[in-house]
Formats: C-alpha cells, sequence, structure tokens
C-alpha cells in the first residue's frame, strides 16, 4: 500500500476570549489542543479507513478521517500537528462484514496490522481475551456493518479497548418507541451482553459505559423520555443504573467519526460557563467554574453579564472554549436571550446546555442539539423534554468528579445532586463517547496575567492566603501588563480575588488565629458561590457564640475594606444577631 504524504502548516488567527473572575471578562487566546504528535490521516473510503485502523497499536495511534469535511477542518483547528496524510484507496473483493470489522478490531490491539490478523471463528473470545490482556476499559460499543456511524464506534472501541458487537433491530430508523417496546429493546441489549458472559446488573460491573451508535430513537412514550436512560436499567421504575449511555449521530455525513476522533485526540484548553439561573435554584455554575480554574483559564458570566453581547464578544467569530457549561431558559431554538442563530462556528468543545428540550431532535441543524454538532461540538448533554430543574446534576459534584477522573457520562448522569424524583428513567441524554474524560491543559498561547491568576488560585486552594495575595498584587499594581484592549477589566478581576483574600485576613486578625476554614471544601464552595466572608469565617461558631459573633461583626464594620454588596450583607447580620442577642 502506498500514501502520498503532504505536510500543511496551518496559521490559526489569534482568538479573543475573556475571563470573568466575578465580572468582567479580559482578552486571551485560549484553544482546546491536541498533543504534538502524529500526522492527520485522510483516507478516501472506508475500507481504507478500516485498514489504517487497523495499523493502529496500543502505543501509537493517529486521527483518521473520511475525505476533506468541515469536520477535518474543525479538528484541524485545535489538533497541534500540522501534518496530513493523504493515503491512496486501498482495492480488495473482501466484503465488510462482521468478520472483517472484528479482525481490523483485533489487528488495532497489537502490532503487526491486519496481515497479522488471521480470520477466526470466535473472535468473540479473542476480543474478551485482548481486552482482558491490555486491561481494557468496562465499556461496550454496539454499531452494525450498514450504520452511518460505524467507523466513528470502530474507533472507539479500539482506542478505549472496549467490547464490541452489532445490534439488529427492527427499531432503527423510528422517531420514537412505545412504553411496551423499550423492554424488547433492553432485552435485546442484554441478550448480547449475555453472550460475552459479562455482568452488568449495577456499575462496578463488566460493562459500566454503553455507546450506541446507530440509528435507534431518542425517545419514547407519549410524554417523551430518553431511551437511552431507560435501557441502562432492569425496569421502567428502577432507580438503580447499570451502566452509562452515550449515543454517536450521524447527522452529517462525518459527524459520528469527528465526535470519535476529538474524544481520543483533543485535550481541552479552556472553559465558558454561562449561568442565566438565579441562586435560589442552587444550581449556581460558580462553584464549577472555580474548581478548574487554577487548571485552565475559566471563564464565568452570571447574572447581568450573561447576556447576548456579552456571549457574542467572547465565542465570535469561532468559538475558542473546549468546554461551555450553560444554565439557561428556552426550547429546542431559543436559549435564553439568544436563538440558534447565535451558536457560533467552533473549536472542538462539549457543551453541557442546561434547560428544557436543549436536546430535543438533534438530527435536525435548526435545533440547539443539532446546530451545535454542525458546527464543532463533538459531545452534547442536555434533556429531550422538560425534565424541571431538580432533574439537573449538582455543577460543582459534576466538575469535581471529571477532577477526580470520571468520564463525562458518569459525571453527568450519576444523579449527583438530583432530588429521588428524578433517578428513576427520566429526560437527559448525552450525545457523544461516554468515556470522555476532558484532559485539561492550559494553552501554550495563555499570557502572563491569566497564568498568574491561575497560579494565585491555586494558592488559594492549598490555603496560602498570603501567596495568593502577593501573586494577585503583581497583576493590580501594574507589575504585569496585561493585554489590551482589555487589560483593565481583567486587573479589576483580580482586584475583586484580593479584596476578599484581604477581608478573610482581617478575620483571622481578630481570631489572633489561622482561619480553621482554609483547607475545607465546604469554605470554599461558599467563597465560590459569594457568601460574605464574615459569615464563612465564623461559621462554626454562629450557633454556640453568638455573642462573639456579633462582636466581631461590628470590628470588621468599623475597619472597612469592604464592597457595598459585603457592608449591606454584614449589616443584616448584624441586624439578625441583635434581634436574638439582648444588649447587655
Amino acid at each position: 500500500m502506498k500514501y502520498y504524504i503532504l505536510f500543511i502548516y496551518r496559521s490559526i488567527p489569534a482568538l479573543f476570549a475573556g475571563i470573568c473572575f466575578f465580572v468582567f471578562p479580559c482578552a486571551v487566546p485560549c484553544l482546546a489542543q491536541g498533543p504534538a504528535s502524529s500526522p492527520v490521516w485522510v483516507v478516501p473510503d472506508e475500507r481504507t479507513f478500516l485498514h489504517a485502523l487497523a495499523q493502529w497499536t496500543p502505543r501509537h495511534r493517529f486521527p483518521i478521517f473520511i475525505g476533506e469535511t468541515p469536520f477535518l477542518e474543525y479538528f484541524l483547528r485545535s489538533y497541534r500537528s500540522d501534518r496530513i496524510v493523504y493515503a491512496q484507496p486501498v482495492l480488495g473483493a473482501d466484503p465488510i462484514d462482521k468478520d472483517f470489522l472484528l479482525r481490523c478490531l483485533l489487528a488495532s490491539w497489537r502490532e503487526g496490522g491486519l496481515a497479522e490478523e488471521d480470520y477466526s471463528p470466535d473472535n468473540r473470545w479473542k476480543i474478551k481475551q485482548r481486552h482482558k490482556d491490555l486491561e481494557g476499559k468496562p465499556g461496550m460499543v454496539l454499531s452494525h456493518p450498514g450504520a452511518p456511524e460505524l467507523l466513528g464506534a470502530m474507533a472507539l472501541a479500539s482506542g478505549h479497548v472496549q467490547y464490541f458487537d452489532f445490534l439488529f433491530t427492527q427499531f432503527m430508523g423510528r422517531a420514537n418507541l412505545g412504553v411496551d417496546e423499550l423492554p424488547v429493546l433492553r432485552d435485546k441489549i442484554s441478550h448480547l451482553f449475555s453472550l460475552w458472559d459479562l455482568s452488568f446488573a449495577s456499575l462496578g460491573d463488566d460493562v459500566d459505559y454503553l455507546t450506541l451508535a446507530l440509528d435507534l430513537p431518542f425517545v419514547y412514550g407519549d410524554s417523551p423520555r430518553a431511551v437511552d436512560d431507560a435501557v441502562n436499567r432492569c425496569g421502567e421504575s428502577t432507580r438503580i443504573i447499570s451502566f452509562h449511555v452515550g449515543r454517536l449521530l450521524e447527522a452529517q455525513k462525518g459527524m459520528a467519526l469527528y465526535q470519535a476522533m476529538c474524544s481520543l485526540f483533543l485535550s481541552t484548553g479552556a472553559a465558558l460557563f454561562y449561568d442565566e439561573w438565579p441562586d435560589t435554584w442552587r444550581k449556581s455554575l460558580r462553584p464549577g467554574h472555580w474548581a478548574i480554574a487554577d487548571r485552565i483559564p475559566s471563564f464565568l458570566l452570571q447574572g447581568h453579564q450573561a447576556n447576548i453581547q456579552n456571549w457574542k464578544a467572547l465565542t465570535y467569530p469561532v468559538n475558542p472554549y473546549g468546554l461551555l457549561y450553560i444554565n439557561s431558559f428556552g426550547d429546542t431554538t431559543r436559549w435564553g436571550k439568544g436563538t440558534v442563530q447565535d451558536i457560533p462556528n467552533t473549536a472542538p468543545c462539549v457543551v453541557f446546555l442546561c434547560h428544557n428540550e436543549s436536546a430535543a431532535f438533534p438530527q435536525k441543524v435548526d435545533t440547539l442539539a443539532g446546530a451545535w454538532l454542525s458546527q464543532g461540538a463533538f459531545l452534547f448533554f442536555g434533556s429531550v423534554s422538560e425534565p424541571l430543574v431538580g432533574a439537573f446534576p449538582d455543577p460543582n459534584q459534576v466538575m469535581e468528579a471529571i477532577l477526580d477522573g470520571e468520564p463525562v457520562s458518569s459525571a453527568l448522569l450519576s444523579r449527583r445532586g438530583v432530588s429521588e424524583e428524578f433517578r428513576a428513567p427520566w429526560r437527559l441524554v448525552l450525545l457523544g463517547d461516554p468515556l470522555f474524560l476532558p484532559r485539561l491543559e492550559s494553552p501554550d498561547s495563555e499570557d502572563n496575567a491569566s497564568r498568574l491568576i491561575r497560579l494565585a488560585i491555586t494558592e488559594l486552594k492549598q490555603g496560602q492566603w498570603e501567596v495568593a495575595a502577593e501573586v494577585l498584587h503583581r497583576i493590580t499594581s501594574g507589575t504585569i501588563l496585561a493585554p489590551e484592549p482589555l487589560g483593565s477589566r481583567q486587573k479589576e478581576s483580580a482586584w475583586l480575588l484580593l479584596d476578599r483574600i484581604y477581608q478573610a485576613l482581617i478575620f483571622e486578625q481578630l481570631e489572633n488565629e489561622d482561619c480553621p476554614h482554609r483547607t475545607d471544601k465546604n469554605f470554599w464552595r461558599g467563597w465560590w458561590e459569594g457568601d460574605s466572608l464574615s459569615e464563612l469565617v465564623v461559621a462554626s461558631r454562629l450557633s454556640a457564640h453568638h455573642q462573639f459573633a456579633l462582636k466581631a461583626y461590628r470590628k470588621l464594620l468599623q475597619r472597612g475594606q469592604l464592597n457595598a454588596y459585603e457592608r449591606q450583607r454584614l449589616k443584616d447580620r448584624i441586624s439578625a444577631l441583635e434581634a436574638r442577642i439582648p444588649e447587655e
């Protein structure tokens, strides 16, 4: 087999992003990025793709695309290698059937390529044995030879070292399932697992993740619920999840393969949190934003800052953020104050869009899910119909789970912070690789001021407030020059953090001891939520030492160094305590 190799060097224009630490954004170019490693292979057809996939080994893999589609261009926006290999077609008369597909998969898990992989009447046993030898992931990928999503399925099975099998059902191509048809589909999937002698009744068994890579209905029943959140249970009312489900989608040519390649080869260089929900709903994105703010540049638009003007300022002409977490209001085509038309072209990204019907009809490009996926998102989380706010997971717990190494499907679909009433099969769905785990890597293009802010947050989380204050002082004093034209906003963001540190240090002086909460997670969650530091620092003493708290509040009010909001919160607390504690 001969290949022509063409080296293409791309010039990526500077993309300006924003930082909003509590209030305003600042400019910094941040992209999702991939490792500077193998070239991208562009092949002409399915057979050549499979032969190229068979050249993968457990130690060496490379991205493969069929033809020069828009999805290839999206991928190249974030992949660091500038080289492209154009492969000539592989000629052959052998049918692309189940045996050939399994041979290609097995070949990709060893050295030697397809020529070294003989036909076998028991490929299932060979896959299971090689999966064990390579310590593969507890996942299963289901597709079939005629499915448009097949190549993406093969890539994910190979890249994650998962089990792979073929699912044939009369439900393919349908818009929805009847409630009485759902058990039939569930039984077909369970039967395939049993053929492998795999346990799957609960999480922690042989199969914890299922990728569906074929045209199955997304919803079932007259009051639509997600098929993917029901086939993973033992019954309709069961609250026990057997495995987490993700779905590859071929709404446009090359989309499913793009979903797989992005998941396997790209990392995440920046995040944007956009939150229109009121704090009273207790689903604030602020803690999740701060949870990763020391790892990659993380940007927050919340409250009055969450508007379409700021959205466009940060995401146009091409969205540079690899992770977008959005709490908004709307339906299939509207989100908050925006519409489908306000979804930008994007570098490869994952989108968590929490509101009514955000993932309904993802095959259509005029819906929110369809627009994001067609314009560069490779993973999308949302709802197929109205789920109610209580059904969405707690954002802080989602981000902490991801930081702890859990795949997105586990982080999003494990019902973290969800009311008991929403633990049965419901309406949330994940479009993409369920085993995807964001690899957070700060981009090389990050400016010094942003890098120092991340350093300051790292020191804060370790309880080193004084060190963090010194780092932030370098920005606010002008020692570090922020990029223009938004440098003043970046400086203001640093001032807001610095001001809160000064408040905390004042309280430590009042107590004549170090704050015992410096490394406490609950303390930091309150900090990120914007709670009054006066309440946070003495919170453990309020119930038993109200008099002490009242004195501390009064001293802090006299010392000043509070913004108007903090002063009012402090006065309200003093009034409340005075009502409970008679003056002596």
